[in-house]
């Protein structure tokens, strides 16, 4: 994937050529888990979710229409659940395999090799299981510019949209957990 993503418009979401649902239940989850933290002490947030240290930013930072979305940043996500497509806060990073949490964590996981995906300990057990698609609009990476590192930010011509494919680590499922 990329260093940054573009969330899409809501008016681009809700023209996509793959059919979902809005997981009401994810949504108000996510919600309340933001309402959750606001009202709690860091050192409360930071017992409740299993975080090594004081957390310095809000784990629960979600990225609207046309924002950029950095690791740890929540946007939308669509993945199957039950024969179903639905349309979910998924968090843009990944866990470890060993791993119940994608939180604050030691290393920021959220990119990976196509030629070691089958052959790294972090990817491998990963590999089909909880995959979904990630619509954005562009995205951003850095590049090396007249010897220096730059960011450079590509979209693709004539279309509105990009594609990628994510291994969904869900809100839902930690936010019964944590609460």
């Amino acid at each position: 994937m990329c260093y940054s993503f573009t969330v899409p418009s809501d008016k681009t979401l809700s023209s996509l050529p793959v059919g979902f649902r809005a997981d009401v239940n994810a949504w108000n989850q996510f919600r309340f888990n933001q309402k959750w933290e606001s009202c709690s002490t860091k050192a409360e947030v930071r017992h409740t979710l299993g975080l090594k240290g004081l957390p310095r930013v809000s784990q629960f930072r979600l990225a609207g229409s046309g924002e950029r979305v950095y690791p740890r940043y929540f946007a939308p996500g669509i993945v199957c659940d039950g024969g179903k497509n639905w349309l979910r806060p998924l968090r843009y990073s990944i866990r470890l395999s060993n791993l119940a949490w994608d939180l604050a964590v030691k290393y920021s996981l959220y990119n990976a090799r196509l030629d070691r995906l089958l052959e790294a300990k972090t990817w491998r057990p990963l590999i089909g299981y909880q995959h979904g698609i990630l619509p954005f609009t562009s995205f951003f990476e850095w590049v090396e510019h007249k010897g220096k590192n730059a960011q450079a930010q590509f979209t693709p011509k004539g279309k509105d949209l990009m594609w990628a494919p994510i291994v969904a680590c869900e809100l839902s499922q930690r936010g019964k957990r944590a609460m």
